[in-house]
């Protein structure tokens, strides 16, 4: 680096002699402006010699071997440990793990910038999730890849990697998923290996449609590449830069991912659901509402439903309900009617709740995890589930006083003239308050089905017996601020 300063030095100081010269430099008012002219040609020089794409060189994305890491935890290997243009996936299970690696050398002074656009291919139809077995899920992670030995030097905290899922560029091109990958930071003389994670996904089907189906990740048309003195990245991490036409040639072949048996893999699918609480499962699922009355403080029951989706048996069946967005409620085991779930067989478990008193929609999420009995390896599965309280908040409120009543029980769910019995009862009245005062509950209101006495009732022969209606009324009810219904009890 010194030796070059000094050449350049030296060369400056020998093209002021010649520009002197050239201008018939007699005194100082003349050195001056030679010297204001070479400094303007010196600059122009310098931005036209500082950024070339010979600068650049950048491979295709390679597969590394996954013997070398464990791509059921996540990605992993090194550039040294790429596999060739072919990588058997026959030994990998749904969701594991491939690593691309992408090899970046720039020899710039300024700061380098790359920008490609890497196409994921689909089958035929053009759509991912159909009966063709296995493709390449969205990218799980992205970064310089850290610990490989390539990496000159080996710890480079100015480089940033980012990944956007991008429309088609061009309409003459395949139907799959395009991401525009850019890197920034790059400080010259460098190299990088850059480590892209996408995760396996299954439909779970017959061996002739498992194997033999390539799946690809591939830089497609040239490479963009630029210099800078200093990049912008956004707040996200996302290059923020309009390339120019410097493209440089992708070097190497692509590589495709194969499976050439059947592989010896596991998975399940969770099917979760909910209903009322003396509902039948299975309920209702993906993407569908279940709704209810807010406020009311009543169980619903969740339903799951694990299936062994693949060719190996499954042990030590774990299900977790995580309740809703918001809950303070813990996880849950699920009892389900067996740990060990069979090839196609399926297990159930149900278990009752109380949902959220607020109205609104949330969201529930429950887990299965499980292990192959042919791989020992771990299998999983998150299911989500929809559910929303109808109702409104009236105010902010606090007790005002008990008061005894009686209330009545209908011998039918619904109906007109329906026997019913009175049995003694007792309610907590709220009263809202103002802005000045603490509030203790929210009053909600909702419209719920009663048992209603009816106007011209005419108690029975037994004596506490009547005739009532089963009717839509408005009820207000009180739910403490910031609290789950636990046990007909507020809070948790």
């Amino acid at each position: 680096a010194l030796l070059l300063i000094v050449k350049r030095a030296a060369g400056l100081a020998f093209d002021f002699f010649l520009l002197s010269t050239m201008m018939g430099v007699r005194n100082c008012a003349g050195v001056l402006a030679a010297m204001a002219a070479l400094s303007v040609l010196s600059s122009l020089g310098r931005a036209a010699a500082t950024c070339d794409a010979s600068m650049f060189e950048v491979s295709h994305l390679r597969a590394a071997e996954h013997s070398v890491y464990n791509p059921v935890l996540g990605g992993g290997g090194t550039w040294a440990e790429i596999a060739g243009d072919e990588l058997d996936t026959s030994t990998l299970q749904c969701r594991s793990t491939i690593s691309y690696l992408w090899k970046l050398e720039y020899m710039g002074m300024d700061e380098g910038l790359v920008r490609a656009i890497v196409f994921v291919n689909r089958y035929e139809d053009g759509n991912m999730r159909t009966p063709l077995g296995r493709w390449l899920g969205p990218i799980s992670s992205i970064g310089i890849n850290p610990e490989d030995a390539v990496n000159d030097p080996v710890i480079q905290p100015t480089v940033v990697v980012s990944a956007e899922e991008i429309e088609k560029p061009d309409e003459t091109l395949e139907d799959g998923t395009y991401y525009q990958v850019a890197v920034a930071g790059l400080v010259g003389p460098a190299r990088a290996v850059i480590r892209i994670d996408f995760p396996i996904m299954c439909d779970g089907l017959s061996s002739e449609n498992r194997m033999n189906l390539p799946m690809s990740a591939q830089i497609i048309k040239d490479v963009s590449v630029d210099c800078v003195e200093t990049s912008e990245v956004s707040e996200a991490g996302v290059l923020q830069h309009q390339f120019g036409r410097m493209v440089v040639p992708v070097q190497g072949v692509p590589m495709v991912l194969v499976a050439r048996q059947d592989p010896p893999r596991a998975g399940l699918s969770l099917n979760y659901t909910i209903t009322t609480a003396d509902g039948t499962c299975p309920g209702m699922g993906g993407a569908d509402i279940f709704q209810y009355p807010a406020g009311q403080c009543e169980l619903v029951k969740l339903c799951y439903a694990v299936s062994n989706i693949e060719n190996s048996g499954l042990f030590n069946l774990t299900v977790i309900d995580e309740s809703y967005t918001g809950s303070m409620r813990p996880d849950v085991e699920i009892t389900m009617t067996s740990t060990s779930v069979p090839v196609g067989g399926t297990v159930y478990g149900e278990a009752l709740f109380y949902p959220s008193q607020f109205p609104g929609l949330v969201t529930w999420k429950a887990s299965a995890f499980a292990l192959s009995l042919t791989t020992n390896l771990p299998v999983s599965e998150a299911s989500f589930i929809l559910s929303a309280a109808v109702g409104s908040e009236l105010c902010q409120c606090v007790e005002d006083g008990v008061v005894d009543s009686q209330k009545f029980i209908c011998d039918f769910a619904q109906g007109v003239d329906v026997g019913c019995t009175a049995e003694p009862s007792q309610y907590t009245n709220y009263r809202c308050t103002d802005d000045l005062e603490p509030s203790t509950h929210t009053c909600i209101y909702s419209e719920v089905s009663r048992c209603r006495l009816r106007a011209d009732a005419i108690p029975g022969t037994a004596g506490g017996s009547y005739f009532c209606d089963v009717t839509t009324a408005g009820s207000v009810s009180a739910v403490l601020n910031g609290g789950d219904c636990y046990n007909g009890t507020y809070p948790f």
